[in-house]
């Protein structure tokens, strides 16, 4: 699933043991076709629901295509969202056509991002595992590391929450961290708007108690200008990645790749 320059990629088997923070940059399929380099960056999320239009967005030649071009001109993993216009998505994508997107998208890209709550994570969720299986099935006779196969076939699974208006009680960030791990999440990212100190504490609180724990991994980004010094905080205290703009600001207090190469 790798080009040959990616030495590293955070969505392989053991390729979160020893960490240290990691740095995501959004793209679309124009940045991915104008932009020379992502020195500094970890992963390309590529926001498929951003794309030039949407003719382009349906075209699974021309998805393919931009996903294959992203991976080998930056040597990077790619982590692939069609996202819901009511969680921050630019088109109105059906969530039919959204879920034929991303389970087409999954066999080039190395991650899929789908949101927790939304009717297509449990479709999408059984649509990667199946793929997984039937690799492993196909392969049985000639592995003796069936795990190795499961991780390194498959793209990992990334359910996602994002809440721009708000940052949610604990009681809610627990039972959406739930609902992620019973929906078979490998990654679970929850992002919502700072907009008090307490907003901080909260998520905090959530990161310590919940990193680390199990098979789960998570990603919490506090949204919001005043919450900017915690896109540089959270990776340190467990957070999995955070994510840093070149050309295209994907949420608000978002910082430059530039500013955030220079701490992680």
């Amino acid at each position: 699933m790798l080009s040959g320059k990616q030495p590293f990629n955070i969505f392989t088997r053991g390729g979160r043991s020893g960490y240290k923070p990691l740095i995501a940059v959004p793209l679309t399929d124009s940045d991915v076709e104008a932009v020379q380099s992502l020195e500094g960056a970890h992963i390309a999320e590529l926001r498929l629901d951003m794309f030039s239009s949407l003719n382009r967005l349906l075209d699974s030649y021309y998805v393919d295509h931009i996903i294959s071009t992203c991976k080998e001109k930056f040597g990077l993993p790619v982590l692939a969202t069609c996202r819901a216009k009511e969680e921050g998505g630019s088109h109105y994508v059906p969530d039919s056509s959204r879920k034929d997107i991303l389970i087409s998208a999954s066999h080039k890209a190395d991650a899929i991002d789908v949101e927790i709550n939304s009717a297509i994570a449990p479709l999408v969720v059984s649509a990667l595992r199946a793929s997984t299986a039937k690799t492993v099935t196909d392969t049985s006779a000639a592995v003796t590391d069936t795990a190795a196969v499961v991780t390194d076939t498959a793209a990992t699974i990334v359910l996602s929450y994002h809440d721009f208006e708000k940052t949610p009680q604990m009681s809610t960030l627990i039972e959406v961290y739930e609902k992620g791990k019973s929906l078979g999440a490998d990654i679970i990212k929850i992002a919502a708007m700072a907009r008090t100190m307490d907003d901080l504490r909260v998520l905090t609180r959530f990161i310590l108690d919940h990193s680390g724990s199990g098979i789960n991994d998570i990603v919490v980004i506090a949204m919001g200008e005043m919450a900017m010094s915690s896109r540089l905080f959270f990776p340190l205290i467990g957070s999995l990645f955070t994510f840093a703009s070149l050309n295209t600001r994907t949420a608000p207090g978002q910082l430059s790749l530039e500013d955030v190469t220079k701490f992680f």
